[in-house]
Protein backbone atom coordinates (compact mmCIF):
# COMPACT_ATOMS: atom_id res chain seq x y z
CA UNK A 1 0.00 0.00 0.00
CA UNK A 2 1.35 3.42 -0.90
CA UNK A 3 1.79 5.81 1.98
CA UNK A 4 -0.50 8.49 0.54
CA UNK A 5 -3.06 5.88 -0.43
CA UNK A 6 -3.07 4.52 3.13
CA UNK A 7 -3.70 7.91 4.70
CA UNK A 8 -6.38 8.63 2.09
CA UNK A 9 -8.05 5.33 2.92
CA UNK A 10 -7.88 6.15 6.63
CA UNK A 11 -9.41 9.58 6.12
CA UNK A 12 -12.17 8.07 3.95
CA UNK A 13 -12.79 5.47 6.66
CA UNK A 14 -13.11 8.20 9.30
CA UNK A 15 -15.52 10.15 7.11
CA UNK A 16 -17.60 7.00 6.53
CA UNK A 17 -17.72 6.43 10.28
CA UNK A 18 -18.84 10.02 10.81
CA UNK A 19 -21.62 9.45 8.25
CA UNK A 20 -22.63 6.18 9.95
CA UNK A 21 -22.78 7.88 13.34
CA UNK A 22 -24.92 10.73 11.98
CA UNK A 23 -27.35 8.19 10.53
CA UNK A 24 -27.29 6.26 13.82
CA UNK A 25 -28.10 9.45 15.72
CA UNK A 26 -31.03 10.10 13.39
CA UNK A 27 -32.27 6.53 13.96
CA UNK A 28 -32.16 6.82 17.76
CA UNK A 29 -33.92 10.19 17.57
CA UNK A 30 -36.65 8.51 15.47
CA UNK A 31 -36.76 5.76 18.08
CA UNK A 32 -37.21 8.36 20.80
CA UNK A 33 -40.08 9.98 18.90
CA UNK A 34 -41.67 6.56 18.36
CA UNK A 35 -41.44 5.78 22.08
CA UNK A 36 -43.00 9.11 23.05
CA UNK A 37 -45.79 8.65 20.48
CA UNK A 38 -46.31 4.95 21.30
CA UNK A 39 -45.81 4.19 17.61
CA UNK A 40 -44.83 0.52 17.53
CA UNK A 41 -44.34 0.40 13.75
CA UNK A 42 -41.99 3.40 13.77
CA UNK A 43 -40.17 1.91 16.77
CA UNK A 44 -39.59 -1.39 14.95
CA UNK A 45 -38.35 0.46 11.87
CA UNK A 46 -35.95 2.57 13.94
CA UNK A 47 -34.66 -0.51 15.79
CA UNK A 48 -34.05 -2.30 12.49
CA UNK A 49 -32.12 0.74 11.19
CA UNK A 50 -30.10 0.84 14.42
CA UNK A 51 -29.10 -2.81 14.08
CA UNK A 52 -28.06 -2.33 10.46
CA UNK A 53 -26.04 0.77 11.29
CA UNK A 54 -24.35 -0.89 14.26
CA UNK A 55 -23.07 -3.58 11.89
CA UNK A 56 -21.77 -0.93 9.51
CA UNK A 57 -20.17 1.03 12.37
CA UNK A 58 -18.37 -2.11 13.57
CA UNK A 59 -17.20 -2.96 10.06
CA UNK A 60 -15.77 0.53 9.48
CA UNK A 61 -14.14 0.45 12.93
CA UNK A 62 -12.41 -2.84 12.07
CA UNK A 63 -11.21 -1.33 8.79
CA UNK A 64 -9.87 1.74 10.65
CA UNK A 65 -7.97 -0.46 13.08
CA UNK A 66 -6.39 -2.48 10.27
CA UNK A 67 -5.46 0.67 8.36
CA UNK A 68 -3.83 2.16 11.46
CA UNK A 69 -1.85 -1.02 12.06
CA UNK A 70 -0.56 -0.88 8.46
CA UNK A 71 0.19 2.83 8.62
CA UNK A 72 2.00 2.47 11.93
CA UNK A 73 4.38 0.03 10.24
CA UNK A 74 5.21 2.69 7.63
CA UNK A 75 5.25 5.88 9.70
CA UNK A 76 5.90 4.78 13.25
CA UNK A 77 6.89 1.11 13.71
CA UNK A 78 7.34 1.54 17.48
CA UNK A 79 3.72 2.66 17.84
CA UNK A 80 1.42 -0.33 18.41
CA UNK A 81 -1.62 1.74 19.37
CA UNK A 82 -4.66 1.80 17.12
CA UNK A 83 -5.82 5.18 18.43
CA UNK A 84 -5.87 7.87 15.77
CA UNK A 85 -4.47 10.51 18.12
CA UNK A 86 -1.46 8.28 18.93
CA UNK A 87 -0.84 7.72 15.22
CA UNK A 88 -1.06 11.43 14.43
CA UNK A 89 1.28 12.28 17.32
CA UNK A 90 3.86 9.57 16.66
CA UNK A 91 3.95 9.82 12.87
CA UNK A 92 3.01 13.46 12.64
CA UNK A 93 6.29 14.75 11.24
CA UNK A 94 5.99 12.39 8.26
CA UNK A 95 2.33 13.04 7.52
CA UNK A 96 0.95 15.71 5.22
CA UNK A 97 -0.32 18.64 7.25
CA UNK A 98 -3.60 18.65 5.32
CA UNK A 99 -4.20 15.00 6.22
CA UNK A 100 -3.50 15.62 9.91
CA UNK A 101 -5.80 18.64 10.05
CA UNK A 102 -8.62 16.86 8.25
CA UNK A 103 -8.23 13.71 10.36
CA UNK A 104 -8.33 15.70 13.60
CA UNK A 105 -11.40 17.61 12.41
CA UNK A 106 -13.27 14.41 11.56
CA UNK A 107 -12.10 12.86 14.84
CA UNK A 108 -13.56 15.84 16.74
CA UNK A 109 -16.82 15.51 14.82
CA UNK A 110 -16.96 11.82 15.69
CA UNK A 111 -16.32 12.55 19.38
CA UNK A 112 -19.11 15.14 19.42
CA UNK A 113 -21.51 12.75 17.69
CA UNK A 114 -20.71 10.00 20.20
CA UNK A 115 -21.33 12.37 23.12
CA UNK A 116 -24.68 13.40 21.63
CA UNK A 117 -25.59 9.75 20.93
CA UNK A 118 -24.80 8.91 24.56
CA UNK A 119 -27.05 11.73 25.79
CA UNK A 120 -29.94 10.64 23.55
CA UNK A 121 -29.46 7.00 24.57
CA UNK A 122 -29.65 8.03 28.22
CA UNK A 123 -32.86 9.96 27.52
CA UNK A 124 -34.26 6.92 25.73
CA UNK A 125 -33.37 4.72 28.70
CA UNK A 126 -35.29 7.09 31.00
CA UNK A 127 -38.27 7.03 28.62
CA UNK A 128 -38.23 3.24 28.46
CA UNK A 129 -37.90 2.92 32.24
CA UNK A 130 -40.86 5.27 32.70
CA UNK A 131 -42.90 3.36 30.12
CA UNK A 132 -42.17 0.10 31.97
CA UNK A 133 -43.34 1.66 35.23
CA UNK A 134 -46.55 2.87 33.59
CA UNK A 135 -47.18 -0.62 32.18
CA UNK A 136 -46.61 -2.18 35.62
CA UNK A 137 -48.99 0.28 37.26
CA UNK A 138 -51.61 -0.24 34.55
CA UNK A 139 -51.31 -3.99 34.85
CA UNK A 140 -51.59 -3.78 38.64
CA UNK A 141 -54.75 -1.63 38.28
CA UNK A 142 -56.31 -4.10 35.84
CA UNK A 143 -55.57 -7.05 38.12
CA UNK A 144 -56.85 -5.14 41.16
CA UNK A 145 -60.07 -4.13 39.40
CA UNK A 146 -60.68 -7.72 38.24
CA UNK A 147 -60.20 -9.02 41.76
CA UNK A 148 -62.56 -6.36 43.10
CA UNK A 149 -65.27 -7.19 40.53
CA UNK A 150 -64.95 -10.89 41.41
CA UNK A 151 -65.36 -10.06 45.10
CA UNK A 152 -68.39 -7.87 44.37
CA UNK A 153 -70.09 -10.70 42.44
CA UNK A 154 -69.64 -13.17 45.27
CA UNK A 155 -71.35 -10.94 47.85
Amino acid sequence: MGDKMGTTDLLNSLKQQEKNLREFLEAILRKQKAIVNSDLEALETALHEEEKLLGSIQSVENKRINLLKDLNEVYSPENKSVKLSDFLNSGGQYLEENFSLNARKVQDNIRNLIEYINRVNFQNKVLIDNAREIIKLTFAEIVASQKKSLLDKRV
